[in-house]
């Protein structure tokens, strides 16, 4: 008796788990545990529990050979587990819920709870005695659904990655279906839940699953491995008669051995899973070997006819197929063979576990290499803290970043950043540490975190936190700390600092967000003796890291340091506040704290009275008034006190120290500079405390200390004049005090909300900090007036504050400053002794101002600045500049302060005329300033100020020295320095194309101009109903000041920096987000709302549309009939149409952007001529058809250290591949003559043609071009590997994408160069070569010894990784990056080791550089003795071929250990056949689940044929050296999982100079810009057009042309291509001019008259009036946009990318310092004029000469408009918000 299962009646469980071995099912049911129940880790099995179930299911009842046998073991593993079982059952009615119970006692455990009974299991033969309980528990354990899995767990569980089924061609999925089928079980009442009732889902058991595994297994190994049949002496009779085993004795197999028929029985209940039927028809199995070995593989002669042996009938039951499989089975060598049989078998196998565990070399990688992705993950597990809680910790981090400014080479919008970050030969280690000479961005470099930690703030009324010389200890030792975990739980330790080599105290150092995670989990979130993982920590810092003692000297540091540490805390801590010294807000902190303390010079010595401080005196110490004591004797006392032996002293013994002192009295011996890093990493960093009662000792000492620096007497009961107090809620405060109170030192005291599972049950989740109770409702930080100290609010130390709100959020900080108190006069009756009795007191109720900014640029009008800024009433107006001054880091002597009245806040006086604004003294405070200059009425309205800025150059206050003579008149406005507009847009999400069109019309000269010098205020028209009420113009108006303001870190006329081309240098510049112009722009319309991305072309269309409606000072736009030419000469009728435009629109748009077509329309009948002369606001050139088109690919290098280049080139639109290596070869052959000088080769051709030297030059470079060719092959590259090699004579426009024209981005790679290959003609289809030269074929015959042999490889790299610990294939292999191809000449006469030689030599150029030192020649090499190894490969190969030697190489399954861990290979990888995309083995049946066979690494003749597919499987130590190849890294946030998706490792890819203007220029299939506007003037032929002299439909021609130029030409070169087929875009490289172009060849010429006139009544008809407004007068009427043709480019918006996306940037020239940058978004790069010309190029920005120099006076009349001058303030009305508001970076 045994489990009865779905497959019990054909074997046993008992006997296969025999079979298959007790370790091997372990391992399956362990890992399905795991799978099914996922028990928490305390609650694992154990060892012994699974070893107890698998006795269990080996456990057989009726046995009767095993049941003596086992009989006695059987009952000492009953009775002790019975024994056990009675403890635990004690234990369980003592106690119900017990924590750590193991899993094994749970077996005998009720299973009424989960519907199951004991009458579940299967009942017991009538004679056999009943199973005992343990026993029958597991039995129904293992028979529940609980236990069991469905089809698609059952695959993922069983099925290695490389077999898994997919729905493709050749993924086998109906083939695993009927294997599920087949092991899943069959209910009994599946007729009943038809009708009605639910019917639950078939489930596979675990039972199930090992007789499975148990009968292929059985029969795999008479299969394989069966030896010979042997007869039997008559000796060996007679013992086997008496019972001894005859030896060496091996019977013939039969076919009706059990193994065959069990495997039988197993088949046909799988092959029967198809139909269902219990009868297996011919064509099912015909189904089957079609999936199983491929098409047609039935009607093989052999398998027909086996085949109709099994069939006499159309269908077969089970007996009937068992009796089939034996007659038709066969026996090689006394193996049976049977293809119904076999294909099971083999599958089954490579299904096994390998091991019972996974090897522990490839358990160790895994774990390392787990460790680089889930660094956050395991730290915030560690340190109990939940990933949303990171948020404060993140801000504060990258508040202290800090990143450098280095020149880029190459196009940085071209290069992927993660690229970048691995490929540019620069891998940042797991330790903080850096190549030598870099520093990686985002990271806390040393002299940003001693700035932070060393130098104290008056605004955070703190000292600074450690001295210099600590705080470089400090961070260098928490530098040096390793970001991976281990087991323990204390971190990695650090690098002992007194032991650095010269070599690595070089390397730059640094924190990252893990340094600041693991060291702040280690002072703050430390459960159980908190003190003792940072006692640890200084141990290691002053002593060696492995060490846990410390030697006297180390003892002597330790001290030394505590010492020190106080030194400075006296020094910063004390006050420095006197009544004759107020603290300025100009004092930074006390400036003790930027020098070395005295302790630097007296290393040997402590003071006294520090020492005391400290607990360190001895007992025996007395006073003779010695200052200072030795630290010899300090050490003296510890070493007596702990009772330290040989001068050591341990942790223990160092911890009770600490613990000895006091606990009552203030913290001594280690405990001052233990609080002193708490408190740097929970405020500093905010990382919050894990205990309640280490957030209350932080809270008091930040307390403690702000009473020491600020001290509080009865006369100044808020500290000094100048301290800074915080606001907030007092009930919140309140229950914070009593939660912490209540529950330090508690159990709960390590309760943490902040923990990933906490959130609902901790008693400290508090809700977050809300002050808005104590405000007024007016949007300000003003507090109501009836609130109470204690009652409603509380005050905190800043420090105290912060670190309040980082542990538990909320706001808003509310501040407010201690100042002089004026107590009020006493009213009539009122007592004097109620006054309070205080000189400084904590002022609540400031004054709340609008500011207002003046400067140089603004030429002294008031821009907007702050909003709401509190100013004392009491202290002097001093202290506000100061404080403004200090936040635009400019000296206060360069400032003063104005009152703005109202009258005058939008708008300046006039320079000649006396403002009523008025200059405030800055000794005074402002009340009474007020007081005294409006009486009783200085408290009514609201107050406005402005702060002024005098020029840094001139010495001049912009408004004069009194306001009355202004010092930069109106005349003078160009004249006026302004910021140089260097400042980036940051993308709120698919704004680029905004970003780009902003940046170019803010570098519009004139029109930045009017919009800066607030002109445009003339000319607001609230009124066009066309328009957005002047909106649209004052959030124009608002963005472009806000990028052209002069920024603090921006120096004026800096010289212009020298830029190569190809050079990108990042420029330090501010960046603005544009949220207030980007919401105003969705209101304005609808298609601009949203993160969609746009065409740039549309947005400026819509921007310079609206701003001239919005700017029109046309008030009432009158009709006009646009007249015809009724031959009127082209001057008169363009004048008349120009007029009439401009008696409707009348802007700054028009006057900068407008110009004027002419449309010349002609009938091919009458030849009449019909002329209109229409504005313009953009130039639309097509791009010109060409025959030509370019073709982008990259080219893979041959050579090492050789970077992979982009190239472009031009072929024949219906040319094929072979055009396009033949054009790839001539540019590498003329860049290799250019490299070498030699360019009179490459300009030889230019001549005369019918030169007959000409023709003998050409024909041999035509000859040096196809040989170059044939050294190329172009192949079709799926993601990580080579699909196949394209052919030669593929077509180009087979290749295009039938939607959008484009051409696909070709992979071609360099070959290896093979003697006399000229002449042959090769074509590669599919991976396999086609050679039709007769020459290699002979070659390959052995006919013709001189001709080549050439093979093709193609190579993948494959790397594997951990797909799930709960299934029994672990490990997925998978390709990545970037393959190989290899053209190899004789690569049969290869040895193994030549091959890997040969392979590692070229793989350099495609890995990281930390692989490529795994790719150095091994010394292990065997040497080269070539001819004795090849005569005795000679001899072998004579033995046996070569596809024989194949078929014998080692297999490979998924799990082996040999894969990719185990002992490391010579160059750190494995070749292995495998298919293209590396999933399976190229050479081995799928259902053999073999990964790839190995191609040894010896002196042996190599097994590689042409057109083999091979992987390179890297090992894992150079996988964990190059963290993935970039899949992988210590500076991913949060656990975030690894990326698949495989990329180039190690590959930087550059554009080549054909991709830039330095190739195109001269090439001759370049287009260029005049080309382009030439086919905009081509006349074309427009069919059935309505002609008014024929009054009928005729054919007419269509030429347009320019008759006006605007000052600003927009140029739009249209690569968007739009028809009813087909949607591209047009990537032609475009050559347009940087200077001069010369837009006259397309201008119109003077017509005096034209001819016919046209005779109809039309013709009579009055034309409108030609003469305007006299008032009009602006320039813009005199200019007649004839006589200047030449203009310079200033602005060009890119287009990167495809048509569906891309991105846009800007390419801008400075008319400041004529520097060309390219601004991409908030990056701005200084860039050469040269890149600006390229293929992106989409719109392109002129300015005609004539106007450059021009002033805004001379180009617009700046006086106003019709109607009266727009204030500001109404401006900012119609905006309803504050449209100034930009975010400064």
């Amino acid at each position: 008796m045994g489990i009865k299962s779905q497959l019990s009646h054909i074997l046993s469980v008992s006997e296969a788990c025999d079979i298959l071995g007790e370790e091997r099912c372990a391992r399956i049911v362990r890992t399905l545990i795991q799978l099914t129940q996922q028990p928490p880790p305390h609650k694992m099995p154990t060892d012994e529990d699974i070893n107890f179930l698998i006795r269990a299911m080996m456990y057989q009842v009726n046995s009767q050979k095993q049941q003596q046998q086992r009989k006695e073991q059987q009952e000492h593993r009953l009775s002790h587990y019975e024994k056990y079982q009675q403890q635990q059952q004690q234990q369980h009615q003592q106690q119900q819920q017990q924590e750590s119970q193991s899993w094994s006692d749970s077996i005998t455990s009720s299973f009424d709870s989960n519907g199951f009974s004991s009458s579940a299991t299967n009942s017991t033969e009538p004679l056999s005695p009943p199973p005992p309980p343990p026993i029958k528990d597991v039995w129904v354990r293992l028979t529940t659904r609980a236990w069991m899995l469905d089809k698609l767990t059952l695959i993922k569980f069983l099925v290695p990655s490389n077999t898994q089924p997919h729905p493709g061609a050749g993924g086998h999925m109906g083939l695993f279906d009927c294997l599920a089928y087949a092991l899943q079980t069959k209910h009994k009442n599946t007729a009943s839940a038809s009708f009605g009732g639910t019917a639950s889902p078939a489930l596979a058991g675990i039972p199930d699953i090992i007789i499975f595994l148990a009968i292929c297994e059985r029969y795999y190994q008479l299969h394989q491995n069966n030896p010979e049949p042997t007869t039997m002496d008559k000796a060996d009779e007679e013992n086997e008669e008496r019972g001894e085993e005859p030896q060496q004795v091996v019977k013939k197999l039969s076919s009706e051995h059990p193994a065959i028929q069990q495997m039988s029985q197993w088949m046909f209940i799988v092959y029967d899973s198809y139909q269902k039927k219990n009868q297996l028809q011919r064509d099912t199995l015909r189904r089957f070997l079609s999936d199983v070995y491929g098409e047609n593989y039935h009607k093989a002669e052999p398998m027909k006819s086996l085949l109709d042996k099994m069939f006499p009938a159309p269908s077969l039951t089970s007996r009937e197929f068992v009796r089939g499989i034996q007659k038709t089975i066969a026996f090689h060598s006394n193996r049976p063979v049977h293809f119904l049989l076999d294909w099971m078998a083999s599958l089954a196998h490579g299904l096994m576990p390998l091991h019972p565990q996974v090897p522990k070399s490839t358990k160790g990688f895994l774990i390392s290499m787990e460790n680089q992705v889930r660094w956050l993950p395991q730290l915030l597990h560690q340190y109990d803290l939940a990933e949303h809680r990171l948020y404060d910790i993140k801000r504060k981090f990258h508040s202290l970043v800090e990143t450098s400014s280095t020149l880029i080479h190459g196009d940085p919008m071209n290069v992927d950043d993660s690229n970048n970050n691995s490929n540019n030969g620069t891998t940042t280690s797991n330790n903080g540490t850096h190549s030598p000479g870099q520093t990686p961005k985002h990271v806390i470099p040393k002299a940003v975190f001693e700035t932070a930690v060393c130098q104290g703030s008056d605004e955070l009324g703190h000292g600074g936190y450690l001295p210099p010389k600590v705080a470089n200890l400090v961070f260098r030792a928490v530098a040096r700390m390793s970001t991976s975990t281990t087991t323990s739980d204390l971190p990695p330790l650090p690098t002992p600092l007194q032991e650095e080599d010269e070599e690595s105290s070089k390397l730059p150092l640094f924190w990252e967000l893990s340094h600041v995670l693991r060291f702040g989990g280690l002072c703050v979130r430390v459960v159980g003796d908190e003190d003792e993982s940072v006692v640890q920590w200084l141990m290691q810092v002053v002593g060696s890291p492995s060490s846990t003692i410390l030697t006297r000297s180390q003892a002597e540091k330790l001290l030394s340091l505590l010492g020190e540490h106080l030194e400075f805390r006296q020094q910063v801590d004390r006050s420095s506040h006197y009544d004759d010294e107020i603290g300025s807000p100009n004092n930074e902190g006390n400036g003790d704290g930027n020098k070395d303390s005295a302790m630097s010079e007296r290393s040997k010595t402590m003071q006294v009275e520090i020492a005391e401080m400290l607990g360190l005196l001895p007992k025996s110490w007395k006073k003779n008034g010695q200052a200072t004591v030795s630290i010899g004797v300090l050490v003296d006392a510890l070493m007596e006190e702990v009772g330290a032996k040989d001068d050591t002293l341990t942790m223990q013994q160092l911890l009770a120290w600490n613990k000895a002192s006091s606990s009552d009295g203030p913290q001594q011996r280690l405990m001052p500079f233990i609080m002193e890093l708490r408190l740097m990493m929970s405020v500093l960093f905010g990382v919050p405390p894990k205990l309640a009662s280490m957030e209350a000792r932080i809270v008091a000492e930040i307390t403690r200390r702000h009473r020491l620096r600020y001290p509080q007497t009865e006369l100044s009961r808020r500290g000094p004049r100048g301290t800074v107090w915080y606001l907030i809620d007092d009930h919140w405060f309140q229950t914070w005090q009593k939660v912490v109170e209540k529950i330090s030192h508690t159990e709960d005291d390590d309760k943490d909300f902040r923990g990933k599972g906490n959130d609902n049950v901790s008693p400290r989740r508090l809700s977050k900090i809300s002050n808005k109770g104590l405000l007024r409702d007016n949007g300000i930080l003003a507090l109501r007036v009836d609130i109470k100290w204690r009652s409603e609010y509380e005050i905190l130390p800043p420090l105290a504050w912060l670190a309040l709100q980082g542990w538990y959020d909320g706001g808003p900080p509310i501040y407010r400053t201690v100042v002089p108190y004026a107590p009020a006069v006493p009213t009539h009756g009122q007592v004097k002794k109620d006054l309070i009795k205080t000189e400084n007191e904590i002022e609540l109720y400031p004054f709340f101002v609008t500011m207002f900014l003046c400067d140089s640029t603004s030429r002294g009008e008031a821009r907007p600045f702050q909003q709401g800024v509190p100013v004392s009433r009491v202290n002097p107006v001093r202290y506000l500049l100061v404080q403004l001054c200090k936040g635009l880091e400019i000296d206060p002597k360069m400032g003063r302060l104005w009152v703005i009245e109202p009258s005058t806040t939008s708008s300046a006086a006039t320079p000649h005329g006396e403002s009523e604004d008025w200059i405030l003294d800055l000794d005074v405070n402002i009340a009474d300033q007020r007081k005294q200059r409006y009486g009783d009425q200085a408290g009514i309205s609201k107050i406005a100020l402005l702060l002024e800025l005098k020029d840094g150059e001139s010495g001049l206050w912009p408004r004069g020295i009194d306001g009355k003579q202004w010092s930069f008149e109106k005349s003078d406005l160009d004249a006026v320095e302004s910021g140089d507009g260097v400042v980036g847009l940051y993308n709120m999400g698919n704004t680029c194309y905004m970003n780009a069109s902003i940046q170019c019309l803010s570098h519009t000269p004139i029109f930045r101009d009017y919009f800066n010098s607030k002109c445009y205020l003339n000319d607001i028209n609230t009124t066009n109903p066309l328009g957005y009420e002047g909106r649209l113009a004052q959030v124009s108006a608002v963005l472009f000041n806000a990028i052209w303001k002069r920024f603090n870190q921006q120096v004026p006329h800096q010289p212009k920096r020298v830029t190569a081309p190809g050079s990108y240098a990042p420029v330090s510049a501010p960046a603005i987000t544009p949220k207030t112009f980007k919401e105003s722009l969705g209101k304005f319309n609808d298609i601009f709302s949203g993160n969609e991305q746009h065409d740039a072309q549309e947005l400026l269309a819509f921007i310079l549309a609206g701003l001239s409606e919005d700017l029109n000072r046309i008030q009432d736009k009158p009709y006009i009939e646009a007249p015809d030419s009724d031959g009127r000469p082209d001057q008169e009728l363009a004048d008349i149409w120009w007029s009439n435009h401009l008696q409707r629109e009348m802007s700054i748009v028009v006057a900068l952007f407008t110009g004027q077509y002419k449309s010349l329309l002609k009938c091919k009948s009458c030849c009449y001529e019909s002329a209109r002369f229409e504005p313009f606001s953009f130039l639309q050139v097509p791009l010109p058809e060409d025959d030509t088109i370019p073709v982008s690919l990259i080219l893979y290098p041959l050579k090492d250290r050789l970077n992979a280049l982009k190239y472009s080139v031009r072929v024949h639109n219906t040319g094929s591949l072979y055009d396009v290596l033949v054009a790839l070869a001539k540019v590498t052959y003329e860049d290799e003559k250019r490299l070498s000088g030699d360019v009179t080769k490459v300009n030889s051709l230019e001549g005369d043609e019918n030169d007959e030297k000409d023709d003998e030059k050409k024909e041999r470079l035509d000859k040096e071009y196809a040989d170059r060719a044939k050294n190329f092959a172009v192949v079709d590259m799926k993601d990580g590997y080579i699909f196949r090699i394209a052919s030669n004579s593929w077509r180009l426009p087979d290749l295009q994408n039938k939607d959008t024209g484009e051409l696909p981005l070709l992979h071609v790679y360099s070959l290896d160069r093979v003697p006399h290959l000229d002449g042959s003609n090769h074509d590669y289809v599919d991976g396999k070569e086609e050679t039709v030269n007769e020459e290699a074929e002979e070659k390959e015959k052995g006919k013709d010894d001189d001709a080549p042999a050439v093979s093709f490889l193609a190579l993948a790299q494959r790397r594997s990784e951990l797909v799930s610990k709960n299934v029994l294939h672990p490990l997925r292999h998978f390709v990545f990056g970037t393959p190989l191809l290899l053209r190899i000449p004789h690569v049969d006469q290869l040895t193994g080791t030549e091959l890997y030689d040969f392979v590692a030599e070229r793989l350099r150029s495609f890995v990281p550089p930390p692989a490529q030192r795994f790719l150095t020649k091994s010394k292990a090499t065997i040497p080269n003795q070539r001819s004795t190894s090849k005569s005795n490969a000679n001899e072998q190969d004579d033995a046996q071929s070569k596809i024989e030697k194949r078929k014998k190489l080692q297999k490979t399954l998924s799990d082996m250990e040999g894969v990719a861990s185990g002992p490391i290979p010579r160059y750190g990888f494995h070749l292995r056949f495998a298919s293209r995309d590396g999933r399976r083995c190229s050479l081995c049946p799928w259902f053999e689940c073999c990964i790839g066979c190995l191609i040894p690494d010896d002196n042996t003749r190599t097994v590689v044929m042409c057109g083999d597919s091979i992987v390179i499987d890297w090992h894992f130590s150079v996988d964990i050296a190059t963290h993935g190849f970039g899949t992988r890294g210590a500076h991913m946030d949060g656990n975030r999982k690894p990326r698949f998706r495989p990329r180039p490792a190690g590959i930087t890819i550059k554009n080549h100079s054909s991709c830039s203007s330095n190739f195109k220029e001269g090439h001759p299939g370049a287009i260029t810009l005049e080309d382009c506007l030439d086919a905009f003037a081509k006349e074309e032929k427009i069919p059935d057009t309505y002609c008014s002299q024929c009054l009928d439909f005729r054919i007419q021609t269509k030429r347009m042309s320019l008759w006006r130029t605007p000052p600003v030409v927009i140029i739009q070169l249209k690569r968007f291509q739009f028809t009813q087929f087909m949607r591209r875009k047009l990537r032609d490289f475009v050559h347009f001019p940087v200077e001069g172009l010369d837009l006259s060849r397309i201008m119109a010429g003077d017509v005096e008259e034209r001819l016919p006139k046209r005779n109809t009544k039309e013709s009579k008809r009055k034309l409108p009036e030609e003469t305007s407004d006299d008032s009009e007068t602006s320039p813009m009427h005199e200019d007649s946009g004839r006589a200047e043709m030449l203009y310079d480019l200033y602005g060009v918006v890119h287009h990167q990318g495809a048509l569906s996306g891309g991105h846009y940037v800007a390419s801008l020239k400075s008319d400041i310092d004529g520097q060309w940058r390219l601004f991409n978004d908030a990056q701005v790069y200084e860039i050469h004029s040269s890149d600006v010309v390229d293929s992106s190029a989409y719109i392109l920005f002129y300015i005609r000469r004539d106007v450059k120099n021009m002033k805004l006076s001379d180009f617009w009349d700046v006086s106003r408009g019709e109607g009266s001058r727009m204030t500001e303030e109404e401006m900012d009305s119609l905006l309803h918000g504050r449209s100034d508001r930009c975010v400064i970076s």
